[in-house]
């Protein structure tokens, strides 16, 4: 009998250099003085990979997330959302942003090009969950209910440059409440409440969904004897 196995490691890494090649298209267009769609190639490419990859009971889309009262967020680049709870509801027809109910919300991904915009991002971040809270607030003000949304994970995601140093300084003056997950693609570099990878290696034990957002954040570093010092 043939023994088959998956790549695990090769796999992810070819998922993480099509993100970087995406970035570098992205640093080509901001190059050409075209800042305003710079970052469109590493979005496309992040809502592509993982609107492929999740089960289509979650949709992937860019846009904004609501309330009964009809109120908005700030604009987010990438939403996970549950298909069985979101409606379409444009303003008008043939717009690229999806308007979404924040109930139906799982994740909010703030993606940046550069590391020179991770402050921006983390304050995107900041604002996104302040308003899904509000939300969620006014809701339950507005009509008791037992249905309990619960609460999104925020994710920010870098492409290009960075080191763990710099991060270390911006994440410590960033405003809060803190995303759940800082990730800078390039350097292998990932934030999150855990210190050390060694507890979440283990798919068991991988429960990235239960962090929760606010921090405080700390680098996941790969347990001693790894074949890869990448956090890719």
């Amino acid at each position: 009998m043939t023994i088959r196995s998956l790549d695990i490691g090769v796999q992810f890494s070819r998922h993480a250099d099509a993100l970087l090649k995406s970035a570098a298209e992205g640093k080509a267009t901001h190059a050409s003085g075209n800042i305003a769609e710079s970052g469109k190639p590493l979005e496309d490419q992040f809502r592509l990979l993982f609107g492929e990859a999740l089960p289509k009971t979650i949709g992937v889309f860019q846009g904004y997330f609501f309330d009964a009262n009809m109120s908005l967020s700030n604009q987010i680049d990438v939403l996970f959302c549950e298909m069985a709870e979101t409606l379409y509801l444009p303003p008008s027809a043939g717009l690229g942003q999806r308007y979404v109910p924040y109930s139906s919300v799982r994740a909010i991904v703030q993606v940046k090009n550069s590391f020179r915009d991770l402050d921006k991002a983390l304050a995107q971040s900041a604002d996104a969950i302040s308003y899904w809270r509000a939300m969620k607030q006014a809701d339950s003000d507005f009509s008791s209910t037992d249905a309990v949304a619960a609460e999104p994970i925020s994710i920010v995601v870098i492409g290009l440059d960075g080191s763990e140093g710099e991060a270390r300084k911006i994440l410590k003056k960033a405003p809060i409440p803190l995303p759940a997950y800082v990730f800078l693609i390039e350097k292998g570099l990932l934030y999150g409440k855990d210190s050390s990878l060694r507890h979440v290696t283990d798919c068991k034990a991988a429960e990235f969904s239960q962090q929760g957002n606010g921090g405080p954040l700390s680098l996941f570093e790969m347990p001693p004897g790894s074949s890869s010092t990448s956090g890719r």
